[in-house]
């Protein structure tokens, strides 16, 4: 998806489309955790196009309430992808994703979801899940249920050595607004979030935190998991096993995305 038109104002500086990568954290870094996973940072650029076809969505009464956007693609590490688009009348969107692998030999995901990137005044932040904190699937003990608000600069979080950083787990609300628009996301089942004012490239491209590019757009990742921090050693233990992702093992979730003017 690569333009969304709300109210005469553009949705997206960048696409919602698939991503898989993420930057290492230290710990990673230590368990040679790039070099491992590396054919994942480009999978989702690489896709190519197998099929894509729409249908209608009819009531009862045959009305057509919305319509269905169906994408298949295959992914270079040996996978197929099904992204699902469900538009309605109610002006949401429902995006599902269905990964199948078919080689035998994919390494582990850095992560499973979708990315994109919204206007840079969209910096609000108010969430249903884990928090106040980051928290990742084998770091998220201390981290409480709740509803959380906070700008942007407080959801990410900064380290000396510029590296993977803000996400929450668990949950299932999410809104980013400026005074003009707000942007939220519903999840299907608990989501990972990570939202920062750079992009990925920025952050991998600095050694320090005041070398990194900010404020041209909002970067969203919605996942399904991300790859644990680990850390139970920092000079080259692995990530246990439970919290990392399977690249040869099949992955769906869903998530709808919801459109609010603001007054």
């Amino acid at each position: 998806m690569t333009s969304w038109i709300v109210d005469g104002q553009e949705m997206l500086e960048a696409p919602l489309e698939p991503y898989f990568w993420k930057p290492e954290n230290d710990n990673q870094h230590a368990a040679g955790f790039a070099q491992r996973v590396d054919v994942w940072k480009d999978a989702a650029e690489k896709r190519t196009v197998k099929a894509i076809r729409t249908e209608k969505i009819r009531n009862a009464k045959k009305e057509v309430t919305g319509m269905r956007i169906i994408a298949e693609l295959s992914l270079p590490v040996g996978a197929d992808l099904t992204l699902t688009y469900t538009i309605t009348a109610s002006h949401q969107i429902q995006v599902d994703a269905d990964y199948q692998p078919i080689a035998t030999d994919i390494p582990l995901m850095p992560k499973f979801g979708m990315r994109m990137r919204l206007p840079a005044d969209m910096t609000q932040v108010k969430y249903v899940g884990r928090g106040p904190w980051e928290n990742y699937p084998d770091r998220k003990r201390s981290a409480m249920m709740g509803r959380y608000e906070m700008p942007l600069s407080d959801f990410e979080t900064e380290y000396v050595m510029p590296q993977d950083n803000g996400c929450r787990t668990d949950v299932s609300w999410l809104s980013l607004s400026s005074g003009k628009r707000q942007l939220e996301v519903t999840g299907c089942q608990p989501l990972c979030i990570r939202a920062w004012d750079y992009g990925e490239e920025d952050l991998e491209a600095a050694r320090h935190p005041y070398e990194i590019r900010r404020g041209r757009f909002v970067n969203l990742n919605i996942d399904q998991n991300i790859h644990g921090v680990g850390g139970a050693d920092t000079w080259g233990k692995r990530t246990l096993p439970q919290y990392t992702i399977d690249g040869q093992q099949p992955h769906h979730y869903s998530f709808i995305l919801t459109t609010v003017s603001c007054p």
